[in-house]
């Protein structure tokens, strides 16, 4: 296919041309002639099919496994570094050590 491209863009004698275009004629009939014999049944071609796309949906659920896993390891890294236990103990230092683990930690409220 490539060399019939190459000769039109050159634009070789009709002749040449045509022969080249017979020769992937007889090619295309013949790959049309051998797919017609090897067909799958439907249940095989559906259950390969099924396959392919279960294969794809696990990958993509790895892939957002591993976004999610990179978010939370920069989130917890970011959230140790503003950890406020790292700060002085002055007023207030107690309230902020409570937001900071509801927010970063993610810790429930519990009525004590």
């Amino acid at each position: 296919m490539m060399r019939y491209r190459a000769m039109l863009k050159k634009q070789e004698p009709t002749a040449t041309v045509a022969v080249q275009h017979n020769r992937i004629q007889e090619l295309l009939t013949e790959a049309t002639t051998l797919l017609d014999r090897t067909r799958l049944p439907a249940g095989a071609a559906f259950l390969s099919a099924f396959l392919i796309l279960l294969q794809e949906g696990l990958e993509a659920v790895l892939v957002l496994a591993a976004i999610l896993a990179l978010a939370d390891q920069k989130r917890a890294t970011r959230c140790s570094a503003l950890c406020p236990r790292r700060l002085d103990r002055g007023a207030g230092s107690r309230r902020m050590h409570l937001v900071h683990h509801l927010v970063c930690h993610r810790v429930e409220w519990l009525d004590t």
